[in-house]
């Protein structure tokens, strides 16, 4: 006995409506019996695809406009790559440099760094 699957991902669902209302469209003249007996839920497929559908492309174009911008976010930030290497030119840079002017101003009592934001741990 064989298993029908349903697809998981959307992507896949909405290909599969596709496919099941072409081949309803080209059968639908041939085989009247089998039109009458699945059209209704072909209708409504086709309408819940037509209102999917373009959802849909909304969505994979944000989610790649969301990846581009994510991207560009962390390049300026100096979040890209690694934690411990401060790229220059980007905010984690500019960061760090004012930090270490502060550190130096302020050598005898670092918890005045906290006044800029800064997290002061202290160690004994």
């Amino acid at each position: 006995m064989a298993t029908i699957v349903l697809p998981k991902s959307t992507a896949e669902l909405l290909q599969l409506g596709q496919k099941i209302i072409h081949k309803h469209k080209d059968l639908s003249e041939q085989r009247v019996e089998l039109s009458n007996l699945i059209g209704f839920h072909v209708e409504n497929l086709e309408q819940k695809l037509a209102e999917a559908k373009p959802k849909f492309e909304d969505m994979c174009r944000l989610k790649e406009l969301y990846e581009q911008l994510n991207t560009q976010i962390k390049m300026a930030c100096g979040t890209h790559g690694s934690d411990r290497k401060i790229s220059p030119g980007t905010i984690k840079f500019f960061i760090a440099q004012i930090r270490d002017i502060l550190k130096g101003i302020h050598k005898e009592d670092l918890k005045q760094l906290s006044d800029w934001g800064f997290e002061v741990i202290e160690r004994e």
